[in-house]
């Protein structure tokens, strides 16, 4: 894309040349123009586009990578029992890997917060809860192919963790961040199964204990 953008700027700029150069009589000027512009048209198409390296732990990678396989998978899955084995191979795939090659751990893991949600509530088998003495924390995962700004929160692998606020050290973690924040986060994912996220792959939610929050700039 970069190197026809460029290209087309040259030969706006090489049909400017002939134009005035016809205008002047100027001939030889005007093949000499000819030459300079294709010349630095054809370089300009030899040269690679920057890659943006992806410099996050090779674990989180392993991660979002098998997210978003599976996630693109599913959108050209048609038969519902294709489907349907499809989702246990792949909640078999995601439990493995966070249990046995992550060994349910991830260290500074760069993470956006979410949401700091104070009090929460919700409906639970009991109905409808609200614990007054809790904290839950979510943090957005960027996803393999990069971070979609207008819908990330719903886009986007999420982690959560929940504690009560006589856990003074995660509260005053808690206290210091803001929606928006980029984080290192350490920590743990709960030892449980995971259930995958059959509504929305790519939205697959971790539920995770965190030892350790820090900027990651």
């Amino acid at each position: 894309m970069h190197c026809f953008k460029y290209f087309q700027f040259n030969i706006q700029r090489l049909f400017a040349t002939i134009y005035i150069n016809l205008l002047s009589n100027n001939f030889i000027l005007m093949k000499k123009s000819l030459l300079i512009l294709l010349s630095s048209a054809i370089i300009s198409c030899d040269t690679p586009d920057s890659v943006v390296k992806d410099n996050r732990p090779t674990d989180e990678l392993k991660l979002v990578k098998l997210i978003h396989a599976a996630d693109s998978t599913l959108d050209t899955e048609t038969n519902e029992i294709r489907k349907e084995e499809f989702f246990k191979l792949q909640a078999s795939n995601l439990n493995k890997l966070v249990k046995d090659t992550l060994k349910y751990k991830f260290t500074d893991w760069p993470v956006r917060v979410e949401e700091i949600d104070n009090n929460p509530s919700g409906y639970t088998g009991s109905g409808f809860v609200s614990l007054e003495n809790a904290v839950n924390m979510k943090f957005l995962v960027q996803p393999f192919d990069g971070w979609d700004e207008e819908y990330a929160e719903v886009t986007s692998p999420t982690m959560e963790c929940f504690f009560l606020k006589n856990d003074t050290t995660l509260l005053n973690m808690a206290k210091k961040l803001n929606k928006g924040d980029e984080v290192l986060i350490t920590g743990t994912f709960e030892k449980k199964p995971i259930e995958l996220n059959t509504e929305d792959i790519a939205r697959q939610n971790f539920d995770i204990k965190i030892t350790s929050i820090k900027p990651s700039k």
